[in-house]
């Protein structure tokens, strides 16, 4: 599958693939993200950041495009949360 045909949820099990060693649902994936250290969530905070600057969004993409947007609002909410808290 070529980067123009990946879609969010692609990127995803990816991201989870490379993160955690296997596919999570995104919802796994928070979870575990709350269990990283700092520089593990921001390198990953990265990542995502980089992934989402690749995305293009267009009609047939739309809802996938959405619940990744909210993905990774979540993680970035997280994380800072997680920082407050000097973790």
């Amino acid at each position: 599958m070529s980067d123009d045909e990946e879609n969010s949820i692609d990127i995803a099990r990816r991201m989870s693939r490379n993160w955690i060693g296997e596919e999570r649902s995104l919802d796994g994936m928070r979870d575990e993200f709350k269990l990283f250290g700092h520089d593990r969530r921001a390198g990953m905070l990265d990542e995502l950041d980089a992934e989402f600057n690749k995305m293009s969004v267009d009609r047939t993409n739309l809802e996938r495009f959405a619940e990744f947007s909210t993905f990774r609002r979540d993680l970035h909410k997280l994380h800072g949360d997680l920082r407050k808290a000097r973790r």
